[in-house]
């Protein structure tokens, strides 16, 4: 939302300074300058815009967690993704902290996943943490890249 503000203030401060120094008179030029307004708009939108929608800094970090997964539903309408909660602990000293909230799109991460649902078993996580995660990788900031089961 934050980038749409900024493109918004950019192109309107950038079209008052071509406007106000071009001593444009006619309506064809005004229109003229309207749309190359709008055209900027639409070029710095994306330029802020495209970088966040491909993921930056995708070695951000790697977060390992252990716990019982609680949760895993598939969400979304154009990027299906399955997002989930683990508990975090391990056997009877889990928290009652808030859950791990974590993301994945990756096939055989899900089945794995579904098969610890509901089995109160304990797994870690490892999961790839972005600094801002792609649109078609879910809603958290945290990839699962493997599973393993805790003895």
């Amino acid at each position: 939302m934050i980038e749409i503000i900024i493109c918004i203030i950019i192109t309107v401060v950038m079209c008052i300074i071509v406007y106000k120094d071009g001593g444009y008179e006619r309506l064809s030029d005004t229109i003229m300058i309207g749309i190359i307004c709008i055209i900027l708009f639409w070029i710095l939108l994306g330029l802020l815009i495209f970088p966040m929608g491909r993921g930056l800094h995708k070695d951000y970090g790697i977060v390992n967690q252990t716990g019982l997964l609680t949760n895993l539903s598939k969400q979304g309408v154009i990027w299906e993704t399955f997002e989930g909660e683990l508990q975090k602990g391990v056997n009877d000293q889990s928290t009652v902290s808030k859950p791990f909230m974590f993301s994945t799109t990756n096939e055989k991460i899900i089945k794995q996943l579904q098969s610890y649902l509901g089995s109160n078993k304990t797994i870690q996580l490892t999961c790839q943490q972005w600094y801002c995660m792609p649109y078609s990788r879910g809603n958290t900031d945290v990839e699962v890249i493997s599973i393993k089961p805790i003895p």
